[in-house]
């Protein structure tokens, strides 16, 4: 839909027993820390350039935080509800075929800031909208040229759902 030159050649379904129970783990948490006050599972786009998705997925760590770079939230792990900006992020086989994952996420308490590079970890929530201890935000979003961005601080906030292999069309 976002990609409408892009043909899919392949969408695999990632099967990684444990950062899949890692996020369950974490999903469980959030859904007894907020009671289905808010929506806090999506499915987003992610692109990651600089790495071979498979060596990504096919680990104990997945998503890994000390391999993030910095945008304009800083340090995180970069995800979009729009293909296309995932696309801007593609890995590049050597075929020239493109990868980008369709992911589950736990955006958790989420925070709309404007763009902050030196960002490191969401901010701590107003003492009013804390439950009982100093507590931050689970993520942070924010736009940039009119994509959102949702941006994620720790690694077990995110499973790989799928792999997906794509060529763009010869225009």
């Amino acid at each position: 839909r976002n990609l409408p030159s892009a043909q899919v050649k392949k969408i695999e379904v990632i099967q990684n027993r444990h950062l899949y129970m890692r996020y369950l783990l974490l999903k469980q948490r959030f859904w007894e820390k907020y009671e289905q006050e808010t929506k806090f599972e999506n499915q987003l786009f992610h692109g990651c350039s600089d790495i071979d998705p498979n060596a990504l997925w096919d680990s104990e760590e997945g998503f890994d935080m000390r391999c993030a770079t910095k945008g304009p939230w800083g340090t995180g792990l970069y995800f979009y509800s729009n293909s296309l900006e995932a696309h801007r992020h593609s890995y590049s086989l050597p075929t020239g075929d493109k990868q980008i994952f369709l992911a589950d996420v736990l955006s958790g308490s989420t925070i709309t800031l404007s763009p902050d590079s030196s960002l490191r970890k969401p901010p701590i929530k107003p003492k009013n909208l804390q439950k009982s201890h100093q507590e931050h935000y689970d993520s942070v979003t924010g736009v940039v040229s009119g994509v959102k961005n949702l941006i994620l601080y720790k690694n077990e906030q995110v499973y790989p759902r799928f792999l997906i292999t794509y060529e763009l069309a010869s225009s």
